[in-house]
């Protein structure tokens, strides 16, 4: 019986104590970040890089309008935006930098931590939040843009992985980058969510699905559901 009153306030203390952690560690993420952030910059910048005015006209507003509608607003995360989904721009470019990409030196120790704490609870885990909002506070939204499009995973060909918007066009398509059609970048646009669902050289039906209801996104036919809406439900003409 005397264990079971003290019950609540170990409960309680258990709580502080959680609390107390969780605070202390996205302190230390934030710090980190904010050291390690030229580093990582500096490597990502080594891959090919794409300027956006290498992009066809009106070719940033299709990739924005389905992959972070309020970019130029938010501050790194976005919570309330239909079709956003869990993940904005800045959060997949912290992914990139701060824990796929790795960092040398003492600097690149913690990543290790991180890269471990993402891998067993991402569905959970706040520092790649933090990350995206110090990224947001060290990097312009412009050079974002363009690290993330330089980086991003476009599938594998061949079980080679497309690295970059600009190697997606010229292995999907054949073009160089600026050369592109508008529905050519709604081609390439619609990999991006998932790379090797929406493969347009191994899932033909389901990519040619999101192409369609990238389509009547742009031209307002139809809006995403909700938050969660990535898939673009509300723009659906049969279900992948």
């Amino acid at each position: 019986m005397h264990f079971v009153r003290k019950l609540p306030k170990i409960i309680i203390n258990l709580i502080k104590i959680s609390f107390l952690s969780l605070a202390v560690y996205l302190l230390f993420v934030c710090i980190w970040t904010w050291l390690v952030t030229p580093q990582a910059i500096k490597s990502a910048t080594k891959e090919e890089r794409i300027h956006l005015s290498d992009l066809p006209p009106d070719a940033e507003n299709i990739i924005l309008a389905v992959e972070d509608p309020s970019f130029y607003n938010n501050l790194g995360i976005d919570l309330i935006t239909p079709g956003q989904g869990l993940t904005t721009i800045s959060q997949s470019l912290a992914r990139d930098l701060y824990i796929t990409k790795p960092i040398n030196g003492a600097l690149g120790i913690p990543q290790n931590i991180f890269r471990l704490i993402w891998k067993y609870f991402k569905s959970i885990d706040l520092g790649r939040d933090v990350m995206a909002l110090v990224l947001n506070t060290r990097v312009e939204k412009q050079m974002q843009l363009e690290l993330f499009l330089s980086n991003i995973y476009m599938g594998d060909i061949q079980n080679k992985p497309v690295i970059g918007l600009k190697s997606a066009a010229k292995i999907y398509i054949n073009k160089e980058l600026k050369d592109l059609s508008l529905n050519e970048v709604i081609y390439l646009t619609a990999i991006m969510k998932v790379p090797n669902e929406f493969n347009p050289k191994t899932n033909i039906s389901r990519h040619t699905e999101r192409v369609r209801r990238i389509e009547l996104l742009i031209d307002k036919k139809c809006q995403p559901l909700n938050l969660f809406d990535s898939s673009l439900k509300g723009c659906a003409t049969k279900n992948i």
